[in-house]
């Protein structure tokens, strides 16, 4: 073969395996991405969904931020079938609340992700923190610090199913110990912002409550309610009673109320930016058909506290 010919060969080569990354590239791309994502007044949320927006317009994509799950629907009738349907959905609240909707997008061959959200056979995977492990590691920090005996007020929230299953698994711990008595259990309004909620709630409660007296410790299921507790706690008269303050996310906020010695004692830090880049790493295999997706993926979590490593 002459020296030309080979090099025709290769040219011919080059041309083809360069186009078969071209069509490679463009059907890994998920240009539109749709982020459902109601609890966006949370710290833990806002720093998900903005790791996860960092993470894609790195490459290239277009996010669009819906807020308002009444607007669902509308939004995907309009777009279904179109040139703007989106490439895939994230979610980050229960899927049972925007049911109608994630039936809509599955049948319109709509890839929806959960962003700690919940399991639900309409999604094709959620990328969260294990719930039951974090809650069951801080609801163990409050025993311990305990020593086994004293009242707990807990913080929980029924309506988005990683917060729920953190107060089912607190409440067992709980529960397990003799002398441990959960005196009362807050619910906050998060539409009027559960730290502002949580904080009037338990300023009542102290105000007010028989057994506040017998309050040496609060477990919140994340930690917004829980600097708000913790506000609580500094107002009242309860205020030198050495009350232990717990939470989960490890938001910056937090982060510094454990290192200021004045209750709060601990928080679970979730991996946000390693469950946004998970979340991203999965459209891409979905899209380009490069691995099989698990049902759902743990991303590890770490107990802080304020005792010295």
């Amino acid at each position: 073969m002459s020296i030309l010919k080979r090099r025709i060969n290769r040219r011919i080569l080059a041309v083809f395996f360069g186009t078969l990354i071209a069509i490679a590239t463009n059907l890994g791309r998920a240009e539109n991405v749709w982020v459902v994502a109601p609890y966006m007044e949370e710290p833990g949320t806002q720093l998900m969904v903005n790791a996860f927006e960092d993470i894609a317009a790195t490459r290239g994509w277009q996010v669009q931020l819906i807020q308002d799950t009444a607007q669902l629907d509308s939004l995907l009738t309009t777009v279904i079938g179109t040139e703007y349907q989106p490439d895939a959905i994230v979610i980050n609240l229960s899927s049972d609340l925007i049911h109608a909707s994630l039936e809509s997008a599955t049948a319109a061959s709509i890839p929806i992700i959960g962003m700690d959200a919940d399991d639900s056979p309409l999604l094709l995977t959620n990328i969260t923190s294990d719930a039951y492990a974090m809650a069951v590691e801080s609801s163990r920090f409050v025993v311990e610090a305990l020593e086994g005996d004293g009242g707990v007020i807990m913080i929980v929230y029924e309506d988005y199913a990683p917060v729920q299953k953190r107060g089912v698994a607190a409440r067992a711990v709980f529960d397990s110990e003799e002398n441990i008595d959960v005196i009362a259990t807050i619910v906050p309004d998060v539409s009027d912002g559960s730290y502002a909620s949580a904080r009037e709630q338990l300023t009542s409660f102290f105000d007010q409550h028989t057994e506040a007296s017998k309050v040496r410790a609060i477990w919140s299921a994340w930690d917004e309610p829980a600097l708000g507790a913790l506000a609580a706690v500094e107002n009242s008269k309860e205020g030198e009673a050495n009350i232990i303050i717990t939470g989960i996310d490890a938001t910056p906020a937090a982060v510094k109320a454990i290192s200021e010695d004045n209750g709060f004692r601990a928080s679970v830090a979730q991996d946000f930016q390693g469950i946004a880049a998970k979340v991203a790493h999965v459209i891409e295999a979905n899209a380009t058909e490069s691995e099989s997706i698990q049902a759902v993926y743990y991303v590890p979590a770490t107990l802080l506290t304020d005792q010295p490593v």
